[in-house]
């Protein structure tokens, strides 16, 4: 993606924004609400033209791609389908527009863990369904891109685990491309390679996900939780309460807090470096200001 910028109006939704995506790994698309990620997925698949810019795919304009659905796969919107329509037919009807098989569709379904929902109305599946009723769609091509915005939203635990499996198994055995646009740093922090971060419209940063951990930071389960606090203390470390898990984030590298526990005798059973919610520092630091409270209006929203 080269220089890609769109306004509406007056107002200037992107602006010059130039990042890659490399084969075989997942980079998370970050920003504020208003900050452009939606358009700038829309303006990737010809759902709207750039002012300036291009965004390409193995060299090419998505509306110039002779076969687009076996090069990219979309999941823009998962309930943006007739909810009369049953699960099966709504994904064999996608499939016909591309020259897929019926058969195709249902096997694709069926991969995706809906097959005892085939005959089920579309507008009465639970939002983790619809997510999986998009996915199948958008794999229906064996596309080697993937473009998904906002795919975990809303669902449970078990979905969501499927659903980071399938776009980690398609980034890392298939070989293929993902930007996955989400809210939900800590969860994107336990999958994604790579970062994009957009503020006001504009490419904030864009690196690897090792670049947003803090090594100067651990977390620490420790069996007698009140006496790591007072060696802590002592030490003039710091820290933040413990978890519901008895959990504790430190402000200090492992090797110091190893050593610490090592000369107060405590015993320790897990000793993580950095921050587990690192990500979400690293995007907070870094899009500081993007909301402004007196208007209640993010700047630059589309």
């Amino acid at each position: 993606m080269a220089g890609l910028s769109k306004s509406y109006g007056h107002t200037r939704v992107l602006n010059e924004v130039s990042f890659g995506v490399p084969a075989g790994s997942i980079t998370g698309l970050l920003g504020p609400n208003g900050a452009g990620k939606t358009t700038l997925l829309r303006l990737m698949v010809g759902l709207g033209r750039p002012d300036l810019g291009e965004a390409l795919f193995d060299g090419q304009r998505y509306v110039d791609l002779a076969e687009p659905t076996s090069v990219v796969g979309c999941l823009l919107d998962a309930s943006a389908h007739h909810p009369g329509r049953s699960v099966s037919e709504t994904v064999v009807l996608h499939a016909r527009y591309i020259g897929l098989s019926a058969r195709r569709a249902v096997g694709e379904l069926v991969d995706v863990g809906l097959g005892p929902v085939l005959k089920r109305r579309f507008g009465a599946l639970s939002l983790g369904m619809r997510q999986r009723v998009g996915l199948a769609i958008a794999l229906l091509g064996r596309p080697t891109h993937l473009l998904l915005d906002e795919p975990m939203n809303g669902l449970d635990v078990e979905t969501a685990a499927w659903v980071r499996d399938r776009i980690v198994s398609f980034a890392r055995q298939e070989g293929g491309c993902v930007l996955i646009s989400s809210h939900l740093l800590q969860e994107l922090q336990s999958f994604a390679d790579r970062i994009v971060v957009i503020s006001q419209g504009q490419l904030a940063f864009e690196g690897g996900i090792e670049q947003t951990r803090n090594e100067r930071s651990c977390i620490v389960l420790a069996p007698d939780t009140a006496g790591l606090l007072t060696a802590l203390n002592a030490a003039g470390v710091g820290f933040a309460p413990p978890g519901p898990d008895g959990r504790v984030a430190v402000r200090a590298s492992s090797a110091t807090v190893g050593g610490l526990a090592h000369r107060h005798g405590l015993l320790i059973e897990e000793l993580v470096p950095g921050d587990a919610r690192a990500l979400e520092s690293f995007y907070m630091a870094i899009t500081k200001g993007e909301f402004s409270p007196e208007s209640g209006v993010p700047h630059g929203a589309n």
